[in-house]
């Protein structure tokens, strides 16, 4: 069974730019709370633990939200700091154990600074209000597989893929077949 903390030391959670009302505060002190210790939640305010088998990416010494940088040890180790697994190897390991390898293919924006060091749940709960609580409950709850995935990237991906990024959210295949240099 792959475990819940694969390679969790203590990172400092990011702190907001801005001031935010109390409301807000109190539910990203909760959601520290519940989401530090479970997840190594570092509070990027851009959450994808759903996409990355509930392994926060923003505990990669490097921050790296897309993927491995390909630089580990011989012992899948961080080549950053050799102390800890390479935290990418871990989602890829759980998402493998979980048969959510083709969610990892995804890319991913980088980080809106907007919204660091700020909770997310709110955000969430919105957009399930805006869908219809209980639709969301029955449709995430459905045997119907293609009805529980529109209805849960209707949130999720809103999260996932904010307007702001212009980017192409899809993976694409290298054009070449040949590695371009030796260290490839």
């Amino acid at each position: 069974m792959v475990s819940i903390n694969p390679s969790r030391r203590w990172q400092p959670a990011f702190y907001p730019f801005k001031k935010e009302k109390f409301g807000r505060r109190l539910l990203a002190k909760t959601e520290l709370f519940v989401k530090g210790p479970l997840f190594g939640c570092r509070m990027c305010g851009n959450c994808l633990l759903q996409e990355t088998a509930f392994v926060c990416p923003m505990e990669c010494p490097k921050g790296m939200r897309n993927g491995p940088c390909g630089g580990t040890t011989p012992t899948k180790n961080c080549y950053v700091d050799e102390t800890r697994k390479c935290i990418w190897n871990c989602i890829y390991e759980r998402a493998a154990h979980l048969g959510r390898e083709e969610l990892l293919l995804e890319v991913l924006p980088p980080l809106d600074w907007e919204k660091v060091g700020t909770e997310t749940w709110g955000e969430v709960a919105g957009l399930i209000k805006k869908t219809g609580t209980l639709k969301f409950i029955g449709d995430v709850f459905s045997k119907d597989r293609v009805k529980k995935s529109k209805t849960w990237d209707s949130v999720f991906k809103t999260i996932r893929q904010p307007e702001w990024w212009q980017g192409d959210s899809d993976y694409h295949q290298p054009a070449y077949q040949e590695p371009v240099s030796e260290l490839e």
